[in-house]
């Protein structure tokens, strides 16, 4: 039989990246435009799989504009909640390296 419903993502911002953003702190615009770039073509090839396999049903899920939305904006979203999952990824971090918490860690 095989599978009949596929959900393909896109890229993310790859420019805003936390290794790209190192130096500048801010979005790599060009590196953005080659994933936008290619998150267009992949759109337009997931449409084509449509009509190449009639059976099967093919999405795109956009991933690089609510994420971007997110990085260029975190008020919308509310900006207590950045700072919450930004202290618990370090947490995480701290965590995998080192095998312990620290007091600062507890999340509440």
């Amino acid at each position: 039989m095989g599978a009949r419903k596929f959900a393909v993502m896109g890229t993310l911002p790859l420019g805003c990246l936390p290794g790209a953003r190192a130096l500048t702190r801010a979005c790599e615009l060009f590196v953005n435009q080659g994933a936008a770039m290619f998150n267009q073509q992949l759109s337009a090839d997931i449409d084509n799989l449509g009509a190449t396999f009639p059976g099967a049903k093919f999405v795109y899920v956009d991933m690089y504009n609510p994420l971007l939305g997110l990085i260029i904006n975190p008020q919308a979203s509310g900006n207590n909640m950045i700072h919450n999952s930004r202290r618990i990824l370090m947490c995480i971090y701290i965590r995998y390296i080192y095998n312990y918490i620290f007091q600062k860690c507890r999340v509440h």
